[in-house]
């Protein structure tokens, strides 16, 4: 699997980062102009405290209000929305199609579907979590792959957290060691100097999007591409 994926970073290296990079932009912009509205409607304040040994405390207040919660509510179901689209972009490279960059719009219809999963997603890792950290660990190798089987597959909340879990029986452990390996991965590609991260991060996205794919239907998934 590594060796395919490094074939494909390769073929197909100056699409994934233009796309990367649209996708990094689109990101960053939405969340500045979001910050910035919270931050003009709910202003931080800075107020002065004077101590008993006349030295004065100055702290930060305000922000942190519902417009606030309300803009990273939004912001955060806007990168769910281009995860969606980046997803269908990567599964469409992989089959060797030719998608545009315009793919990172294109799953709008399966957003809400997506939130909901979400939601319950997280909820059962949060418990998994406050369960001594291995359950959650457990949670997230098994359903992990919900978001790919909405857009792959089409699938509801509940379908796609069921479609995760069976797609993942018996494979949990090789998905914790593909992941532990995108991490050193990213992390070696931190380490020099931040250039290897625009091939570590393209290689360690693409590997998620074969994984799914391998998982699903094995060797026949890539018949396409050979």
């Amino acid at each position: 699997m590594c060796i395919r994926d490094r074939k494909y970073t390769l073929a197909n290296f100056g699409k994934i980062i233009l796309f990367g990079l649209v996708y990094f932009v689109i990101s960053l912009v939405v969340g500045a102009v979001l910050g910035g509205i919270a931050a003009v409607i709910e202003p931080t304040r800075v107020e002065t405290t004077r101590m008993m040994n006349d030295s004065q405390l100055t702290f930060e207040t305000g922000g942190g209000g519902p417009v606030t919660f309300l803009a990273n509510v939004i912001s955060n179901i806007f990168s769910l929305f281009l995860s969606l689209g980046a997803i269908q972009f990567g599964h469409r490279l992989l089959k060797g199609e030719a998608p545009e960059i315009g793919e990172l719009f294109s799953q709008g219809s399966k957003l809400l579907v997506a939130v909901a999963a979400s939601i319950l997603f997280y909820l059962m890792l949060i418990v998994g979590l406050l369960l001594l950290i291995i359950p959650g660990i457990w949670v997230a190798l098994r359903f992990g792959l919900y978001l790919q089987a909405i857009v792959d597959k089409n699938l509801g909340p509940i379908e796609a957290l069921k479609y995760s879990y069976h797609l993942t029986r018996q494979n949990a452990l090789s998905l914790l060691g593909l992941y532990l390996l995108c991490f050193l991965i990213i992390i070696a590609g931190a380490l020099a100097l931040l250039v290897g991260l625009l091939w570590a991060i393209p290689t360690t996205w693409l590997a998620s999007l074969i994984a799914y794919r391998y998982l699903h239907s094995g060797q026949n998934s890539f018949k396409v591409l050979t």
